[in-house]
């Protein structure tokens, strides 16, 4: 199928869609790719017969290609071997991930992809951020500071996704609605969150919440009261 036919038929069947001079994945195809994934991470969903076709049209294959072929053979009904074909001539006009905000040491993914994201890690921080952000830059200095300071635990997920790309999905399934927000995680659901840029005492009181250091995180209150500071410490039980 020549490229312009491939495109029809995409467009046809809700795949993809053009605005202006671009062409993108509509947001079905977006959610319904993010779906396979999280049955596929669960062991819900058998992907062999479609990563094997993948592997007869393209060198490389990923988890990427292999699901976005799958979710065209979900949307449009294509059988393995064209849904393969068509998934890799998507990989041409799909917008490269974005993560020029993601601070070192998180993954960087999609915000069809969280799902999943938690499914592997159910403690996790879920950094949102969005272009042209100061206080997203502020945040993203504070998680590598803290990361630098041992005070993430290397066994807490850490993604990071760029909200301008999915804000109908993270508000909708995350309740996410502005950038910076950092969504801590436990047991695979949103737990507690902190939107804009806030002391670096209060996020890592928040990791220690999902890691179970509860018991011993120390609040502290400052009190101004004759011209002097006092602090109150409260041992939570």
């Amino acid at each position: 199928m020549d490229p312009e036919a491939l495109l029809s038929a995409l467009t046809n069947e809700n795949v993809a869609e053009t605005v202006g001079d671009e062409v993108r994945l509509t947001n079905a195809f977006r959610e319904r790719r993010g779906q396979i994934q999280s049955a596929f991470s669960a062991g819900e969903r058998n992907l062999d017969e479609i990563e094997s076709a993948c592997k007869m049209v393209a060198t490389e294959v990923g988890d990427h290609l292999v699901l976005t072929a799958a979710a065209i053979a979900d949307i449009a009904g294509f059988d393995p071997t064209p849904a393969a074909a068509s998934a890799l001539a998507l990989t041409r006009i799909e917008e490269p991930l974005r993560d020029e905000g993601t601070p070192e040491g998180f993954t960087a993914i999609r915000g069809e992809e969280i799902k999943a994201f938690l499914a592997r890690n159910p403690e996790s921080i879920l950094y949102f951020w969005g272009r042209d952000c100061d206080p997203c830059s502020v945040v993203k200095t504070d998680l590598e500071e803290l990361q630098a300071e041992a005070q993430i635990p290397e066994n807490l997920g850490l993604a990071a996704v760029c909200g301008d790309d999915c804000y109908e999905l993270i508000n909708e399934e995350y309740d996410v609605v502005a950038a910076p927000t950092t969504v801590f995680c436990a047991s695979g659901e949103p737990d507690a969150r902190l939107t804009g840029a806030h002391q670096k005492a209060t996020v890592a009181s928040e990791i220690d919440m999902i890691t179970g250091d509860w018991q011993l995180s120390i609040i502290v209150y400052q009190l101004q009261r004759l011209g002097t500071v006092g602090y109150i410490m409260l041992w939570i039980n």
